[in-house]
């Protein structure tokens, strides 16, 4: 194992170090332990940043030094190619901790804490404008056919003949299909609406039409999987809050269920939805018949970042932002629970 010291004053001068150590840095035997006092957080914060950013591999530890000293950096290079009786990372950082003293680790452990909210504030804004782009694009490709058809409609209703009965009931389902057009670009607007938890985007809306709007949009994708909905809400029911980001929630919850679906090949697949109303608010009952989630991974599965399928590119942010959602923007909550035949989502929306 080889150490290098460099110590720093400035951003500048430790931007330097990174080009220099560009090779290294990026290596998996390589390590960082960073000398600081506590009057150099506002210096050591950034550096956490870049450090974290550019290389999230890269184990960093802290400790602490004398105010009279600048921050100073340990390059640890060919740590897994060392001799056995050189400290390995694990043993340079209990060393190191328990160096701290309580004050010192105070420190360090706010410093790291704040790190990571940056971290995954980035991560999650990132994520989002990702997302809007992906409406944006969806929403273009709805629009254009659905121009068109309105337009084939018009045309067929200019050109039709009138004084008959049969022309007459034609005209009639002409203009249903154009209203039913109009109702789902109204949907897509819904989905391109900015989020926002303020009281004044709140109001009173209907569950089961809200419910209807998204199976409007979703049937295609849904139908041709074999998937069937059932809206079983009671008409009359609503909801205080922003319908855009009901329709948000939701429609994770069907993407989730389609996925699940795709696991195992089952003749019918339904997605049930019931709810009831109490003193205390809506309860909401999201069913679906595809396979369970398992049983040693349902304490973990509203956690951020947790998630089985790395390997297909998932975050394992979806039911954390869901979670953080119902919490915030509509005072409630959702929680999980196993049927015999697949799985329930419970969600609780306040008064």
């Amino acid at each position: 194992m080889k150490k290098e010291s460099h110590t720093f004053v400035d951003k500048e001068a430790f931007s330097a170090f990174l080009q220099q150590h560009e090779a290294s840095l990026l290596k998996s035997d390589t390590a960082i332990q960073i000398r600081a006092a506590d009057t150099h957080k506002d210096m050591v914060a950034p550096v956490l940043d870049l450090l974290g950013g550019k290389y999230p591999h890269l184990p960093i530890l802290l400790q602490p030094a004398s105010p009279a000293q600048p921050v100073e950096i340990e390059l640890y290079t060919g740590i897994e190619s060392a001799n056995k009786k050189q400290p390995g990372i694990q043993s340079m950082q209990q060393k190191i901790f328990q160096s701290y003293s309580p004050k010192a680790m105070e420190t360090v452990s706010s410093m790291l804490q704040q790190h990571q909210q940056k971290e995954f504030l980035l991560y999650e804004r990132m994520k989002h404008e990702q997302f809007k782009q992906m409406l944006h694009m969806i929403a273009h490709q709805w629009r254009q056919p659905l121009n068109t058809i309105n337009a084939l409609i018009m045309k067929m209703m200019v050109e039709s003949p009138t004084g008959d009965d049969q022309n007459e009931h034609i005209g009639s389902d002409l203009h249903a299909i154009e209203q039913q057009t109009k109702k789902l670009s109204s949907v897509i607007d819904d989905f391109l609406q900015p989020i926002s938890c303020q009281s004044e985007s709140k109001e009173y809306f209907s569950v089961h039409e809200s419910i209807s709007d998204l199976h409007g949009l979703l049937l295609p994708s849904f139908s041709y999987d074999g998937v069937i909905f059932q809206n079983q809400i009671d008409a009359s029911l609503q909801i205080y809050g922003n319908k855009h980001q009901f329709l948000q929630v939701m429609q994770y919850l069907y993407s989730n269920a389609k996925e699940a679906f795709e696991k195992e090949n089952k003749t019918q697949k339904k997605i049930t939805l019931t709810a009831e109303k109490s003193d205390n608010g809506v309860t909401l009952y999201f069913k679906n018949n595809a396979p369970n989630i398992p049983k040693e991974i349902e304490p973990h599965i509203f956690n951020p970042y947790f998630t089985t399928e790395l390997d297909r590119g998932k975050t394992g942010l979806g039911l954390y932002f869901v979670k953080e959602m119902m919490r915030s923007c509509f005072g409630g909550d959702i929680t999980y629970s196993r049927l015999k035949e697949g799985s329930c989502f419970i969600l609780t929306f306040g008064l």
